[in-house]
């Protein structure tokens, strides 16, 4: 697909990527067939009216210190996107700023029943719905655990595993 960029960009060719963070966001927040659209769109996430218009989100970004690398991110995650929600972070600080419930959602929702079967360490009786909550309750690598549930260890940090009848 070819790309229709404003006439700036041959002498800046940095902006190529703000504009396309910008042509995302407006996307993210459009009413579409996408999938993403439940996370923006119908959860009544949208754009500011003066951010529609490109310059006017260029010009914005620039001053309130956009640069390559980092990305927009929105304040309070139930409010759209506006100069008084938005500033630009790095990838490790928007992560930290995501919507938990929503993800651990579209994680659990993305399992198959072959994952999602709940399992026990033999050796403390605790039982566990994923592996992430058994790492961190007992400080066992998720692949260790793995790799002893499906057979290939017999123990995985001086644990033995099992899986659970599905009658729990």
């Amino acid at each position: 697909m070819l790309r229709k960029y404003p006439p700036e960009f041959a002498t800046n060719g940095k902006l190529k990527k703000l504009y396309q963070a910008w042509a995302d966001m407006r996307r993210r927040c459009s009413p579409t067939e996408r999938d993403d659209s439940i996370h923006y769109y119908q959860k009544g996430i949208r754009v500011c009216d003066a951010w529609l218009h490109w310059p006017t989100f260029a010009a914005w970004s620039i001053a309130n210190g956009w640069k390559i690398g980092l990305e927009i991110d929105r304040i309070d995650n139930s409010l759209g996107y506006s100069p008084d929600n938005c500033r630009f972070v790095t990838e490790l600080e928007q992560n930290r700023n995501r919507d938990l419930p929503a993800v651990n959602e579209a994680i659990r929702r993305a399992h198959t029943k072959r994952w999602a079967k709940p399992f026990r360490c033999v050796d403390t009786g605790d039982v566990f719905l994923t592996q992430i909550s058994a790492e961190r309750k007992l400080g066992v690598s998720r692949k260790s655990i793995r790799y002893a549930l499906n057979g290939y260890y017999k123990q995985a940090g001086g644990y033995r595993w099992e899986y659970l009848e599905a009658s729990l």
